[in-house]
């Protein structure tokens, strides 16, 4: 990241690492107990990890975004949010329709 976007601003997930596998257990919890919707809303940090490893929100969506060009999003279950703060690349979001795999 730092050799393709020098001198941008960045923030990593280094000392938030069991993060993401927390929201993926907290989001199969909450399927459960049939919650219809799990908002997430986090400070910066780790925030570009938990759109491409939780939302599953492709790598070319991402670099995409960040280089203000389009990408073909071919998943209808993926919404790409932009919203009116475009002046950071963390300040990007999605959402994401998932069926978890529950165990009963």
């Amino acid at each position: 990241m730092q050799k393709m976007y020098v001198g941008q601003k960045r923030f990593s997930i280094e000392g938030l690492e069991s993060m993401v596998p927390v929201i993926n257990k907290l989001a199969m919890l909450a399927a459960e107990d049939n919650v219809k919707d799990l908002v997430i809303s986090m400070a910066h940090r780790g925030r570009l990890n938990v759109l491409t490893h939780v939302l599953e929100k492709p790598y070319e969506a991402m670099f995409a975004q960040f280089q203000h060009s389009k990408w073909e999003n071919k998943d209808p279950s993926l919404i790409l949010i932009t919203g009116s703060t475009g002046d950071v690349k963390y300040h990007l979001g999605a959402a994401k329709k998932k069926k978890l795999g529950i165990k009963r």
